[in-house]
């Protein structure tokens, strides 16, 4: 084989090797990113489901269920500014 193919080839095959080891490299930051966002998800179910939980428990007790809606209202500002923080456009 002439010597300009296969340093040719060489030149090939290193690209090759460095776009999959950047491809690696981006598919671990995505897996972590998934991981991230699964456990958020699952802390918001659990926040919900809590908070049914909640509302079913003082279902007769009205100023259980007003301090309950105090709290979550003092939160509003606080969890609306996280989500559009975390939320890409």
């Amino acid at each position: 084989m002439d010597v300009y193919v296969w340093e040719q080839l060489k030149t090939i095959l290193n690209n090759i090797t460095e776009v999959l080891e950047n491809m690696s490299a981006q598919l671990v930051a995505l897996q972590d990113q998934v991981s991230n966002n699964n456990k958020v998800i699952d802390s918001a179910i659990a926040l919900i489901k809590g908070l049914a939980d909640t509302i079913v428990a003082l279902k007769d007790d009205p100023v259980a269920l007003q301090a309950l809606a105090d709290s979550l209202q003092a939160k509003d500002a606080e969890l609306a500014a996280a989500v559009a923080a975390n939320t890409t456009s």
